[in-house]
């Protein structure tokens, strides 16, 4: 049986396009939702597992953060190199998250994800080195 997130990244792989063009952009709730976290973070690095269209991030710089952008898919990677940010390819489910980080955001990530998914993925174990 395929993996369902592997499902869901090669959907988003084919669809990353229509996916930016029709998404909801964030809502009224949004920045202060992001503002909150900056608070409790302070300054240093966040990861960010997922950037997606890289909305949630674009805030975060603004406050002083310094945005680690990563996503599964190429397709987001490519779309968000082309407009400026640094991002890299990340599997979160097999790949060395690097850090250490002051903070994280995974926004419609981690509900993907099994709990043995999630420890396995995010667990003190996984930090190894940035690539």
């Amino acid at each position: 049986m395929e993996d369902p997130v592997d499902i869901t990244l090669a959907t988003y792989e084919a669809a990353a396009g229509t996916y930016v063009d029709v998404s909801a952009r964030p809502g009224p709730t949004v920045p202060g939702f992001l503002d909150r976290r900056v608070a409790l973070i302070g300054e240093g690095m966040v990861l960010e597992v997922g950037s997606g269209p890289g909305r949630d991030a674009d805030h975060l710089p603004t406050h002083g953060l310094r945005v680690v952008r990563t996503d599964s898919t190429r397709a987001f990677v490519e779309r968000l190199r082309a407009r400026g940010p640094d991002v890299r390819l990340l599997d979160a489910r097999t790949d060395p998250l690097g850090g250490p980080y002051r903070g994280g955001l995974a926004d419609a990530v981690l509900l993907r994800l099994s709990r043995s998914g999630f420890e396995d993925s995010f667990g003190p174990h996984r930090r190894g080195p940035s690539r």
